[in-house]
């Protein structure tokens, strides 16, 4: 199992436990590493992240989404991530609109309410539903996955990623379940 799917199958967990936040923020982190994954050795790593994510999402995800654009959720991501905020620099949404805040509502898969509450604007406020959103992110996902892992950046890149390692690392630790 690869990276990208140890991830998946980690935000699934946490959605399943009804950890919301770490499914989101894990989830917020996907077109990072996607992203990322795409780049050649000569590119420049460092900048552009912003543009490399909203691209990637414009392009894998966005189409499950009126309100929310790769610019928005690369706001929203940053708040969220390293400020532990739900608002952020207010941005125009393609339809005319202005949004600084994401909501999301945590339904979870029994609830009555689940989709329902979903793709929606109020109050200048983009309403998600966490486990549609999440759900749609990794099914984006793993449409990318399965078409990338067959390129040589992506080849290249995969090697770099976080991994579990059962025994632990040879020349690390050993002995020992270890993440690295």
């Amino acid at each position: 199992m690869n990276s990208i799917e140890l991830i998946i199958e980690d935000i699934i967990h946490a959605l399943d436990g009804r950890a919301f936040i770490t499914a989101l923020q894990t989830t917020l982190t996907l077109p990072d590493i996607c992203s990322t994954l795409e780049l050649g050795e000569n590119d420049d790593k460092k900048h552009g992240k912003g543009d490399r994510y909203a691209k990637w999402y414009d392009t894998y995800v966005k189409k499950d989404h009126d309100f929310l654009n790769g610019n928005t959720c690369w706001k929203f991501r940053c708040s969220l991530l390293h400020e532990g905020s739900g608002y952020f620099e207010p941005v125009y949404t393609k339809l005319g609109t202005h949004t600084g805040r994401v909501l999301f509502v945590c339904s979870g898969e029994t609830s009555e309410y689940k989709g329902l509450i979903h793709n929606n604007m109020i109050n200048e406020a983009v309403q998600l539903d966490v486990d549609t959103f999440c759900h749609q992110m990794i099914e984006a996902v793993q449409k990318w996955n399965d078409s990338a892992r067959n390129t040589d950046n992506y080849k290249n890149n995969i090697e770099k990623t976080v991994g579990i390692y059962p025994n632990g690392l040879a020349g690390y630790i050993n002995g020992v379940t270890c993440i690295g």
